[in-house]
């Protein structure tokens, strides 16, 4: 298998990874109540004003009543089989409302990429900031450096858990993704 067939297969398990974690969040989304089932230019707007609370370098995408915010790391360099892939692998969050009985909270899904070494930190910022940590693990196995990602969830209001995310990602990794 040469290089380039390699690289399609790395780039396929990279989609398919990103496939099942947005077919458990749709798991989860069928147990929540929803204030209404339309995707306005409305929901857009606010989905991408989040994403810009987070960082500059953050977008947003609203779609059946679920924000998506993606958000690339600048640094490290992310290698592949030797080729960039930083914006392949990128941290994600979700939010939508957390119930129709018109309360503002929502619930927040964080799945934030990390380098070893900022894991203890992001967790222990996450967990003093009282965000549920309920996953850690990796992607590819031949990423340069190697990434982990670490998934934490809270119901609170929208703009604390934007703040949250954004101190987290400033104060404890070192990623030049916070704008």
């Amino acid at each position: 298998m040469n290089r380039k067939m390699t690289l399609r297969a790395s780039v396929s398990v990279v989609l398919a990874s990103l496939f099942v974690a947005a077919a458990g969040f749709i798991g989860i989304n069928q147990r929540l109540a929803f204030a209404t089932s339309s995707n306005s230019d409305e929901e857009e707007d606010k989905c991408m004003d989040a994403a810009k609370k987070i960082s500059d370098d953050a977008d947003g995408h609203a779609s059946s009543n679920v924000c998506e915010i993606g958000l690339a790391r600048g640094s490290p360099t992310i290698k592949l089989l030797g080729h960039e892939a930083n914006d392949l692998t990128t941290s994600e969050f979700k939010y939508q409302k957390a119930s129709a009985s018109g309360n503002d909270n929502v619930l927040f899904i964080a799945e934030i990429q990390l380098l070893q070494n900022e894991v203890d930190s992001v967790e222990k910022s996450l967990i003093d900031k009282d965000w549920e940590v309920t996953a850690i693990h990796t992607h590819e196995l031949h990423e340069d450096p190697l990434m982990i990602f670490l998934h934490a969830q809270k119901s609170d209001n929208l703009d604390s858990l934007l703040q949250d995310i954004r101190d987290v990602l400033k104060d404890d990794t070192n990623c030049d993704c916070i704008s």
